[in-house]
């Protein structure tokens, strides 16, 4: 979703802000929830401002949360080649508390990622959340290539089902750090020195049940 050319025009610093009250309205309340109004209002600009730079309400909720992918992206793409020489597991925890980092440095971000959950019935959350798992997948799929290559992993590993397993698990721990109900049980919710500890007996788990070095 590219915005009107009115709004790339901009001053980057009201962009921003125009992207902070989006973020936050869309991550407190879904896209069904929001309000434009509310936006409009925190952002200090009109109301038909938005959709001469958005086209109307999905237009703005589509371009926040490419927005919000891209600086989750940019963040994994950096730790990813920060840690191509050192070995499958030990990156995966650092990924892990990479992960823990983020989010506490952006917590609507993750907010707004959990939402699209709660409104995977529509065909833009349905498709946005897609976009999620494809990145996912595709990121995990390469990390096992790559320790395969490396002879880290044996090469009769199912990488398909193994990258099934890594984003399920990365993604069931992210949302127990975030989530009360879901990581109270473990210790691990906003539990930093506890969720790392925790992570790192499932990896140590993932590593019996992989093999390799």
């Amino acid at each position: 979703m590219l915005p009107s050319p009115q709004f790339l025009q901009l001053e980057k610093q009201k962009q921003e802000k125009i992207i902070k009250a989006s973020l936050e309205e869309f991550s407190r309340r879904g896209f069904k929830g929001a309000s434009v109004d509310r936006i409009t209002k925190k952002a200090g600009i009109s109301k038909g401002s938005i959709f001469n730079y958005f086209g109307d309400k999905q237009g703005l909720f589509a371009y926040t949360f490419e927005y919000s992918l891209e600086r989750v992206k940019t963040h994994i793409k950096n730790v990813r080649d920060q840690t191509v020489n050192k070995g499958i597991y030990e990156r995966l925890m650092i990924f892990a508390e990479e992960g823990i980092s983020f989010i506490r440095k952006n917590s609507n971000i993750y907010r707004l990622y959990l939402r699209l959950h709660n409104e995977a019935d529509s065909k833009l959350t349905t498709q946005l959340m897609a976009l999620i798992r494809e990145y996912s997948i595709r990121f995990f799929t390469e990390l096992i290539e790559d320790a395969k290559k490396k002879s880290e992993l044996p090469d009769s590993l199912d990488t398909k089902a193994t990258a099934f397993i890594l984003d399920s698990v990365f993604e069931r721990f992210l949302q127990a750090y975030s989530t009360w109900h879901m990581g109270l049980p473990f210790g691990v919710y906003k539990a930093k020195d506890g969720a790392k500890a925790f992570i790192r007996s499932v990896i140590g788990l993932l590593r019996e049940g992989l093999g390799g070095v």
